[in-house]
């Protein structure tokens, strides 16, 4: 049975010095151990979470040697392996990233605000108030 698993990326306080360290990660276990790209809930490429940390998934059947490989080629300080995280969401409308199973009003990778009003706002007015209401 495929187990899903997370490689997120630690902070390095660059965030280019964190997508290489990505892309290097996911070219070794590419390279170098069993795994795919979960055929239940695909989710491709470099994304970022809510706390703005690089990460990507994958699946396979032998967690031992993902973690062979992130330990033989030294990224155990790097990152952190998730087995069976939450299941992805929806993209950003602009960037395309996937945070969270819930989509967060800023994207942690574009920042862009995607903030959708209260349907019920037009109807009845029950989600606007005055500056009086919030003090």
């Amino acid at each position: 049975m495929s187990v899903r698993m997370r490689v997120t990326i630690k902070a390095q306080g660059d965030r280019a010095s964190e997508l290489t360290t990505a892309t290097d990660a996911r070219r070794d276990l590419w390279a170098q151990s069993p795994v795919e790209i979960d055929p239940d809930h695909p989710l491709r490429g470099t994304h970022r979470d809510e706390d703005g940390r690089a990460y990507f998934e994958l699946a396979t059947e032998f967690p031992r040697e993902v973690h062979r490989v992130i330990e033989e080629h030294k990224y155990t300080g790097k990152v952190e392996l998730t087995e069976t995280p939450a299941l992805p969401g929806e993209a950003c409308a602009n960037c395309g990233n996937v945070t969270s199973p819930v989509r967060p009003t800023v994207c942690p990778n574009c920042q862009f605000r995607d903030i959708t009003p209260c349907r019920l706002v037009a109807v009845h007015r029950c989600c606007v108030f005055s500056t009086k209401d919030v003090a």
